[in-house]
C-alpha cells in the first residue's frame, strides 16, 4: 500500500454503525478546544467587549452549528479523524504554543482557530469533509481582530486602493500614501473605507456559500480569490466616488455607509453566481471522474501511537503556554516632559477618569490629557519609545463610546506636517472635529523646548497610526520615541465639552 494511501485512511478500522467511532471524534474536538483555551476565552472577552461588534460571535457559532448539523447527519457513517488531519492539528498546536507569547495576537488567534477548524472537518466523514473546506474560512472570518487586521492589513492595501483608485480618476489626481490628491485637497482613506471590512465580511461570505453549495477546497480556494478581487475592485469604486464628493463640498457621513454597502451587494451578488457556476462545474466532472478507492485498512499501530501522542504533547504545550506569559503592563519611558504651549494657547491638565486609568494600565508608554484654557479644546499626548498597537487610533475610541467617524479633508498645518481629520457625531448630538499626527522626536531637544511647534520642527511625522506603525517597525526606521498628538474641537457651540479623547 502506497504512503499516500495510508495517510488517507483512518487510525482505526472503520465501526460502521457503531457509535464509538462519534464519541472518539467528539473527544479529539474537545481536545483541541481545550489545548486553545486561551485564544478562545480571549475571543469571547472581546466579542462582548465595547469596541468590537458581536456580529463575529454569532458568526462563529453558526459555523459551529452548522458543523455539528453536518456532523449528527453523518454519525450513522462516522469514522475516527484520517491520521493526516490529526497530526496537522499537532503540528498548527505546536506552532500556536510557539507564537503565543512572541508573535500578534493575529497570528496565534489564526493558528488557534485553524487547528480547531481542521479538527471539525477531520471529525466528518470523507464525502462530507471534501465539500466542507469553508467552514475554515468561515470561522477565520469571524474572528475578533479589528484593530489588528487594519494595522497590519488595513494600510497595505488602502495604499493599493489608494493607487488603484488615482489610476481610475486618471487627470492631476495622485495616490498620496494611504490618501488622495488633486493639489488643493487631501482625503485620506480612512479604516472603514480601507476596504478591509468589506474583505473580511467576502471572505465570510466565502466559507457560508463554499459550504451551502458544497464545495470542494480547489473550489472553494478559487472563489475566495475571486472574492478578494471583486472587493478591492469594489472598495476602488467606493473611494474614486467618494473622492469626487468631497472635491464638490462636505460629504454627508452617511455616504460612506451606503456607498459601502452597495458596493458590497454588487461584489457578494457576483460570488454567489460565481459559486453555483463552480458547483455546477464540479457536479458535470464529478460525473466524468470516477472517484479512486480508498483501502480502508487501519494503519500500523506504532505509528498510529506516535501521530495520537504527538497530538497529545502539542495540546498540553499549547494549553500550558498562556500560563508562562503575562499581559502587557504600563511601562513609563523613563524621564518625560511635555509642552506647555499648544498652537498659541497655554493648557491645563485634566485628572483621568476611569476609563482613562485603566488604558494606563496597559499602554505601553506615557500619556496626559488636558484642555486648552482659551478655546476649550481637548488635547491628548502619548509618548512610547517603541512601536506598539497600544498606541491606537483615535477615531477607534470614539467609536467605541458611540461616535459615529467619517473622514474629512486632510490638514497641513504651518511645519508641513500633515495631519489626518475626521468627524465624530454622537446620537445625543455632540460633535466634533478631531485631528491627529504622530511624530519621531529627540528626547534631548524636546526636554528644553517648551512649544508644540519647537517639539515637531523638523520631525518626521505621520498622518495615522498605521503609516506611523508600518514605518517605525521598519528595521533602521530610526524612530526613537513617538510622539503622538489628537486635537478634538467641540462644534456643536459648546467649548471643549466631553469628548472622548482616547
Amino acid at each position: 500500500m502506497s504512503l499516500a494511501r495510508t495517510w488517507d485512511t483512518p487510525l482505526i478500522r472503520p465501526m460502521g454503525q457503531c457509535p464509538k467511532a462519534m464519541w472518539e471524534n467528539l473527544f479529539f474536538i474537545a481536545v483541541l478546544f481545550l489545548a486553545c483555551w486561551a485564544a478562545l476565552l480571549r475571543f469571547w472577552g472581546q466579542w462582548l467587549g465595547p469596541d468590537v461588534p458581536s456580529t463575529g460571535l454569532w458568526s462563529m457559532l453558526a459555523a459551529v452549528v452548522t458543523w455539528a448539523v453536518l456532523f449528527m447527519k453523518s454519525a450513522d457513517g462516522a469514522r475516527i479523524a484520517p491520521a493526516r488531519y490529526v497530526l496537522a492539528c499537532a503540528t498548527l498546536l505546536f506552532l500556536y504554543a510557539l507564537s503565543y507569547p512572541a508573535m500578534p495576537r493575529l497570528v496565534s488567534s489564526t493558528l488557534a482557530v485553524l487547528a480547531v477548524s481542521t479538527g471539525l472537518l477531520a471529525a466528518l466523514p470523507p464525502a462530507r469533509r471534501r465539500c466542507s473546506t469553508g467552514l475554515a474560512l468561515w470561522m477565520i472570518a469571524s474572528l475578533p481582530l479589528g484593530v489588528a487586521v487594519n494595522i497590519y492589513f488595513g494600510y497595505p492595501l488602502r495604499l493599493l486602493v489608494g493607487w488603484l483608485a488615482s489610476c481610475a480618476l486618471g487627470g492631476s489626481i495622485d495616490a498620496l500614501g494611504a490618501g488622495l490628491t488633486d493639489g488643493n485637497n487631501t482625503v485620506f482613506i480612512d479604516a472603514p473605507c480601507s476596504g478591509i471590512t468589506m474583505l473580511r465580511v467576502t471572505v465570510l461570505l466565502v466559507g457560508v456559500v463554499a459550504v451551502l453549495c458544497q464545495l470542494r477546497i480547489g473550489a472553494t480556494i478559487l472563489l475566495a480569490l475571486l472574492g478578494m478581487v471583486l472587493a478591492i475592485a469594489g472598495n476602488v469604486a467606493r473611494v474614486s466616488t467618494l473622492f469626487v464628493l468631497y472635491g464638490m463640498g462636505e460629504v454627508a457621513p452617511w455616504l460612506h455607509e451606503w456607498t459601502g454597502l452597495l458596493a458590497f451587494v454588487e461584489c457578494a451578488a457576483l460570488v454567489v453566481v460565481a459559486a453555483l457556476y463552480l458547483r455546477r462545474w464540479e457536479q458535470r466532472r464529478a460525473d466524468k471522474v470516477q472517484a479512486p478507492i480508498v483501502s480502508l485498512t487501519s494503519i500500523p499501530s506504532k505509528l498510529r501511537i506516535a501521530v495520537w501522542s504527538a497530538l497529545g504533547l502539542s495540546a498540553m504545550g499549547a494549553a500550558m503556554v498562556p500560563f508562562t506569559t503575562n499581559p502587557p503592563i504600563h511601562q513609563a519611558t523613563g524621564i518625560v516632559t511635555w509642552p506647555t504651549l499648544i498652537e498659541g494657547e497655554q493648557w491645563d491638565v485634566v485628572a483621568p477618569d476611569k476609563e482613562m486609568l485603566k488604558f494606563q494600565e496597559t499602554y505601553i508608554g506615557d500619556w496626559v490629557r488636558g484642555e486648552l484654557r482659551d478655546s476649550g479644546r481637548n488635547i491628548l499626548l502619548r509618548q512610547c519609545d517603541a512601536p506598539t498597537l497600544t498606541l491606537h487610533p483615535t477615531d477607534e475610541c470614539y467609536r467605541a463610546y458611540g461616535f459615529n467617524c467619517s473622514t474629512l479633508d486632510a490638514w497641513v498645518d504651518s511645519q508641513g506636517h500633515l495631519w489626518s481629520k475626521f468627524l465624530a457625531v454622537h446620537p445625543d448630538g455632540r460633535v466634533f472635529t478631531v485631528r491627529q499626527c504622530f511624530f519621531s522626536i529627540d528626547p534631548d531637544v524636546t526636554t528644553t523646548a517648551e512649544s508644540l511647534s519647537e517639539w515637531t520642527d523638523g520631525a518626521k511625522s505621520w498622518p495615522d497610526m498605521a503609516s506611523w506603525y508600518w514605518a517605525a517597525a521598519r528595521p533602521g526606521s530610526g524612530v526613537k520615541r513617538t510622539f503622538a498628538v489628537a486635537i478634538a474641537e467641540a462644534q456643536d457651540g459648546e467649548q471643549g465639552g466631553e469628548g472622548i479623547d482616547d
